[in-house]
């Protein structure tokens, strides 16, 4: 030991060399090994990385469709980027944004002329006598729509009228055969009896004369119809409640409120085709020749009856009017985003649902069977009305002729049409009564979806 603390003197630099290179040896060590640490966890981090990254590149996106009955376009490859979101973010915006428009577009078209009977009529501050007003109303309505066009289309006219009557034709041609016979047969001549020869032109100047009496009666007018309101023949659709002296229920005034609605919309439509406000226009060129029933059927479609077209039978309804709640409450959609469908109730499967109400129309009408389309056309042009089905049956002309009827020189059927038509509620579930929200389930509904965002809010 002495020997080496005498070396270690007499050679320091060499000692102090030897110190610098094992603590450099145990430097290194340690860095290494803290390299190797590091190095692995940079490896780590960046497999993590590159497969979230894949995982990315390999995410599917969602782009809704051009046409709303159309399928989403699903894309996928899509890198997620935050430049990938916000262009999402103004797409999805836009799509809202245009949604929004188009939608109240619809509203407003929907909404049309429609206005309450009353304007204090379904307003909470409606005084007692606002229900009789109403009823007047209401059947005021009816009268003028079959009275002569307006030029105004809120507020439609037929320009209907019925032909001559049989004793107003037999009185005319018995005063006609008179004036004609004094031309054979002056009076004070001894002979009285017509030969065979002016017989039978009497008979044809009278046959002449009655069927150009019935021709001017048809270039009067713009469709047949009888245009008295108590006649059992009375085409349109007159609510019984407005026969009573009782007062009106709310159910009773907001159906006859929704009848009254779509059989104007029916009348405007007519009234469109046959170009009413045009004063070439009569029965004669007319589409719709003659209105022989308009009839609203109970309920609504797909909660209290499957309508028209699959004939599902009357409709039970309470004593005041309403109807029976539905067993399953309106929604948006069917839980997969889409409206709910049932194609039993028609070709184009519309039921009621939490966005709108379909009901439908049994019209029957004599028309021109070559401008039929032409009345189809003006329905969907007034509002949200599709013919469903179409039964087309022969007219007899000859037998229409002796009635008083002259259709013109078209062939011509009688059509019974059953009419869909479409009742957003955007606009229509703020005046409802009560009664009508329950038995539509809106409350319900509206209670059920407000929960539904509840528990979704919590889940988040």
């Amino acid at each position: 030991m002495k020997t080496l603390m005498e070396w270690i003197k007499a050679n320091p630099l060499t000692v102090a060399s030897i110190l610098v290179a094992v603590v450099s040896l145990g430097i290194i060590g340690y860095f290494t090994s803290q390299g190797r640490a590091f190095r692995s966890e940079v490896q780590a981090r960046a497999e993590s990385e590159s497969r979230e990254i894949q995982r990315f590149m390999r995410e599917t996106v969602q782009i809704p469709p051009e046409r709303p009955d159309d399928d989403s376009d699903d894309i996928t490859g899509v890198t997620i980027t935050q430049g990938a979101i916000r262009q999402l973010e103004r797409l999805y915006g836009r799509i809202d944004e245009e949604y929004r428009e188009v939608f109240d577009a619809a509203v407003e078209f929907n909404r049309g002329y429609h206005r309450r009977l009353v304007d204090a009529l379904f307003r909470d501050d409606a005084g007692p006598n606002v229900p009789y007003e109403a009823r007047s109303a209401y059947r005021r309505a009816f009268e003028r729509m079959m009275g002569s066009p307006s030029g105004d289309e809120s507020d439609p006219r037929l320009g209907a009228g019925s032909p001559p009557r049989a004793d107003q034709i037999q009185r005319y041609l018995e005063q006609l055969e008179e004036q004609i016979r004094a031309t054979y047969r002056p009076p004070g001549e001894r002979q009285s009896e017509l030969s065979d020869r002016e017989r039978r032109e009497l008979e044809r100047e009278l046959r002449e004369s009655h069927l150009a009496l019935l021709r001017e009666r048809a270039e009067q007018i713009n469709i047949y119809a009888v245009t008295r309101l108590n006649d059992s023949e009375f085409p349109f659709h007159v609510g019984e409640w407005s026969r009573a002296s009782d007062r009106p229920e709310p159910s009773h005034l907001w159906e006859g409120q929704v009848g009254l609605w779509l059989q104007q919309d029916i009348a405007r439509a007519i009234a469109r085709a046959n170009r009413v406000d045009d004063p070439n226009s009569n029965v004669l060129n007319a589409p719709v020749k003659r209105l022989l029933r308009v009839e609203v059927i109970p309920g609504y479609v797909g909660l209290h009856t499957l309508g028209g077209v699959a004939g599902s039978g009357n409709v039970n309804r309470a004593r005041d009017g309403s109807y029976p709640i539905p067993s399953r409450m309106t929604r948006a959609s069917d839980g997969n985003g889409a409206l709910p469908v049932n194609f039993r109730v028609g070709p184009t499967g519309r039921v009621s649902n939490a966005m709108y109400d379909v009901r439908h129309v049994r019209v029957r009408a004599i028309v021109d069977d070559q401008q039929l389309p032409d009345l189809f056309n003006a329905l969907g042009a007034v509002n949200f009305m599709t013919v469903l089905h179409t039964t087309i049956r022969d007219v007899d002309e000859y037998e229409a002729l002796r009635e008083g009827f002259v259709y013109g020189s078209g062939n011509v059927v009688e059509a019974e049409m059953i009419i869909e038509a479409i009742l957003l509620r955007e606009w229509t579930k703020q005046m409802m009564p009560q009664p009508v929200r329950q038995y539509l389930g809106i409350d319900e509904a509206e209670r059920d979806d407000t929960d539904r965002f509840q528990d979704d809010y919590m889940y988040y």
